[in-house]
């Protein structure tokens, strides 16, 4: 199972992806997300969420990420499908989609 992520262009009638901008990465990073973004939700907080939404949560999170690597990093996945540095790549790269829509 993994999670995709997508930017969306809202157009009334329905959203549409925009090229370029889809993602997909191991849902077995979970626990990591949920950790560093305090919620129970971990990453689908930003589910159907606008770009202004979702920055300072992102960031909040990856800078939880990178003070506490040997935390997150016991959370790698014993199956080795994901690890901590591709789950804070999905994080940064999220927040630079985002901070490139003209915040």
């Amino acid at each position: 199972m993994s999670y995709d992520f997508y930017l969306v262009k809202d157009c009334g009638n329905g959203d549409i992806p925009l090229e370029g901008f889809h993602l997909n990465y191991t849902y077995n990073v979970s626990g990591m997300f949920r950790s560093s973004i305090g919620s129970e939700k971990g990453i689908n907080v930003i589910h159907n969420k606008r770009a202004q939404e979702v920055v300072a949560v992102l960031q909040k999170a990856l800078k939880l990420l990178q003070e506490n690597p040997d935390i997150y990093k016991r959370m790698n996945p014993k199956n080795g499908w994901g690890t901590y540095e591709g789950a804070m790549r999905v994080v940064s790269t999220l927040i630079q989609w985002a901070l490139m829509l003209d915040l």
